[in-house]
């Protein structure tokens, strides 16, 4: 079963929580796929940008793993899953010749 939510909205994830809690009892795995790449020049950024950047690919994550961790601690062995793209790489976005340089 797959639950959309708004990783940067507590009461979404809390309703998807109490969903799963309801309907399920338990969660056998978390995947936190959630991530957001705004392109702006290094010149652009601002605080703003980079605290909504933050608010989805950090923030988010850790919001999401506390509020599913009581259902996943249920099992003898909790899996979480968190995916990323290349677009995290600390290579490729410090490189100036790579298109996320």
């Amino acid at each position: 079963m797959a639950i959309a939510l708004d990783v940067t909205d507590e009461a979404s994830i809390v309703a998807a929580e109490r969903y799963i809690e309801d309907r399920e009892g338990l969660l056998d795995i978390l995947v936190n796929n959630a991530g957001v790449l705004y392109r702006v020049p290094a010149r652009e950024t601002d605080a703003a940008n980079m605290l909504a950047t933050y608010d989805v690919n950090v923030f988010g994550i850790v919001r999401t793993i506390r509020a599913f961790l009581p259902l996943e601690q249920k099992l003898p062995h909790p899996r979480i899953v968190n995916i990323t793209s290349t677009s995290a790489s600390m290579t490729l976005t410090s490189d100036p010749a790579t298109p996320l340089g």
